[in-house]
């Protein structure tokens, strides 16, 4: 059996700025607010976590700041932060992946050098 390996997390608390509520039903319905379907709900709040899977900032290399744990999804994601204007973003993280890194989204750069660097 394989387990996840928690000790590579670098920080607890998510970026509050890349953080959306949203609403769930829980079996209720939208007008009245009564159970509808029943054995749903319960369970935590969870907040999500903007990821860029748009690719808006092509040739501009980003620095990895944080890797943190997202409870919407099984894969850790990875606080990147631009080095012309300090924008901060989430993306996924792919494996070997460690805090100080630098990743790049580019057509033209080599994509081999960084197991982050994507095209």
């Amino acid at each position: 059996m394989t387990g996840i390996d928690f000790s590579q997390l670098t920080k607890k608390k998510p970026e509050k700025r890349l953080l959306k509520n949203i609403r769930r039903s829980f079996g209720r319905s939208k007008s009245s607010g009564r159970i509808t379907v029943r054995h749903k709900g319960g369970g935590v709040k969870k907040l999500y976590r903007i990821i860029e899977f748009a690719e808006t900032r092509v040739d501009y290399p980003a620095k990895i700041i944080a890797l943190e744990y997202d409870p919407n999804r099984t894969a850790f994601i990875a606080l990147i932060e631009y080095s012309d204007n300090k924008e901060k973003q989430y993306i996924i993280a792919p494996q070997n992946l460690k805090v100080g890194d630098e990743v790049i989204f580019s057509a033209n750069k080599d994509i081999v050098l960084n197991s982050g660097n994507r095209t």
